[in-house]
């Protein structure tokens, strides 16, 4: 398991989690300073599902990216933090989306891939431990998306499509082992499937993962819209690309702000997605 040192001297974590930002990193930490300077509360860890962009200067595109950042070069945005000509202003701890170099992604398994040691992949299958003052919070990822056909269970190991190894592995686990839950594709749920009006969405096996391991919450990506928060069991699962809250500027992605501090200790959960007006 991997650690992030403590940062600040108060007993509380404060995350942003983001979806899918195609390369925006640039936004995504404005966004968050935005919230610091509104809110005075200065956000620890940046929680991301998938879809960070993570393309260095010698990649090969995929054609959708390519497409895009065609028009909109900020798809590329990751480039510089990955060189070092930029660095990342809040730590980042991410899972692999649908649209990454996962030739590149292969040799960071589980680790950091900028020279700052700022923004750490996290390996599906993995979790990771961010510690402050008396606090531990267990973070678990699985990347990648549902194989639609017999082609996507045959390219499995590529990265793209979720690995049935690291599936096992947290089915492994015993239940309460981590508290927070990131995956690029969604559990398998009638709430999805009725927003999407398609029964082509989400994973039975991630759905299997959350009613076994109950984390406090399950962030995940990928799809343009998905339904408003719901628990399977205890978990409160929300999706980051809801209609009615406020989008990160050109992306379809909302944003979440999950506090914990431990009282007398219990350990103290608060979480609020932001609204369309709440950020400049």
């Amino acid at each position: 398991m991997e650690k992030f040192e403590n940062t600040y001297s108060e007993n509380k974590i404060t995350f942003a989690v983001f979806g899918d930002i195609h390369g925006a990193l640039d936004k995504m930490f404005a966004v968050c300073e935005s919230y610091e300077n509104i809110y005075s509360e200065k956000i620890d860890y940046i929680l991301q599902s998938g879809d960070l962009g993570v393309f260095h200067y010698g990649s090969k595109l995929d054609k959708t990216t390519k497409r895009f950042a065609s028009k909109d070069p900020t798809e590329l945005g990751c480039m510089p933090y990955i060189s070092g000509e930029k660095i990342s202003q809040i730590p980042v701890i991410f899972v692999s989306g649908n649209h990454e170099d996962f030739d590149f992604l292969s040799c960071y398994q589980n680790n950091y891939i900028d020279p700052y040691n700022k923004i750490f992949y996290l390996k599906s299958g993995e979790i990771f431990i961010v510690e402050k003052g008396e606090l531990q919070i267990k973070i678990a990822g699985l990347g990648g998306i549902q194989p639609k056909d017999n082609l996507g269970k045959l390219q499995q190991k590529c990265g793209k499509y979720l690995d049935p190894k690291a599936i096992s592995k947290l089915l492994s686990y015993e239940p309460g082992s981590i508290d927070i839950f990131l995956c690029h594709e969604s559990p398998k749920t009638k709430q999805l499937c009725e927003t999407m009006m398609s029964n082509e969405c989400g994973s039975e096996e991630i759905r299997e993962i959350i009613e076994k391991l109950q984390p406090k919450f399950c962030f995940y990506g990928h799809y343009n819209k998905t339904p408003e928060p719901y628990n399977i069991g205890n978990t409160i699962v929300i999706g980051m690309s809801m209609q009615g809250y406020f989008c990160l500027p050109n992306r379809k992605c909302n944003i979440a702000v999950v506090s914990v501090s431990r009282d007398k200790g219990l350990l103290n959960w608060n979480y609020k997605l932001l609204k369309k007006d709440e950020i400049y």
